[in-house]
């Protein structure tokens, strides 16, 4: 057998073992109402979900977008479930959220870094400050309108062709990324700190890189066809 061949089938088994690991994390899933095992979720990008499989680890700079700023670079944030807190400094400060309320939270977080991760790839350095949030959070109101024509306003005035920049948003705004449940064994092997902007509602672990599969249990893509571009993804090359 050459060592093509060899290559090939060597490429093919890592592309069948990042699927399979999707899949599991699939049917593992995130069950709303069975918080059991998990410190609480996780809200990403398809992009960034991707890029965890194919590398085995979440590189937190990655994480970041313009919500928590430039100077939060290595903070991997989770919404809590507080009662896997208890025995944790963190407990008593704790808001007791219920099941339902720790998923829309992660859903939000995920839709935002979902808008992120797909202008930023195609308008490169438009997405420098967080007014965006406005509007993939409350695209009906006023705020999130003028939110809308501010970006679009500043694309065009960067260069960007108007026309791109309207299909790229809209498209952006049809994102809702994945939700990660988050296993409680990180009580255990990092240090999680409070989160500044809402403290008794988000904590967050620091650290320039995360095993992935130590800590995550389970994913659950908020449109049930991004499985598809996900397993799309995944059999690309790195990169």
């Amino acid at each position: 057998m050459s060592q093509e061949s060899v290559s090939t089938i060597s490429k093919e088994a890592e592309d069948n073992e990042r699927i399979r690991l999707a899949k599991k994390l699939f049917s593992e899933g995130v069950p709303v109402y069975d918080p059991s095992g998990r410190v609480g979720l996780h809200g990403t990008s398809i992009e960034n979900f991707v890029r965890m499989i194919k590398t085995g680890a979440i590189k937190t700079d990655a994480e970041k977008n313009k919500i928590q700023g430039e100077t939060h670079n290595n903070r991997f944030y989770i919404v809590p479930h507080k009662e896997s807190l208890q025995g944790s400094e963190l407990y008593n400060d704790s808001r007791d959220l219920s099941v339902d309320t720790v998923f829309q939270a992660a859903a939000d977080y995920a839709s935002i870094t979902a808008f992120y991760s797909y202008v930023i790839e195609r308008l490169p350095g438009l997405l420098d400050d967080s007014t965006y949030m406005l509007y993939v959070l409350y695209p009906e109101t006023e705020k999130g309108q003028a939110a809308r024509d501010f970006l679009v306003n500043k694309a065009v005035q960067v260069g960007f062709d108007p026309e791109l920049v309207e299909k790229v948003i809209r498209e952006a705004k049809g994102r809702r990324g994945v939700v990660l449940a988050i296993n409680k064994d990180v009580l255990d092997k990092f240090k999680l700190m409070r989160g500044e902007k809402t403290p008794d509602r988000e904590i967050y672990i620091e650290a320039p890189e995360i095993p992935f599969e130590d800590i995550v249990t389970g994913a659950e893509p908020m449109i049930g066809y991004d499985k598809e571009e996900i397993f799309e993804r995944l059999r690309e090359d790195s990169r």
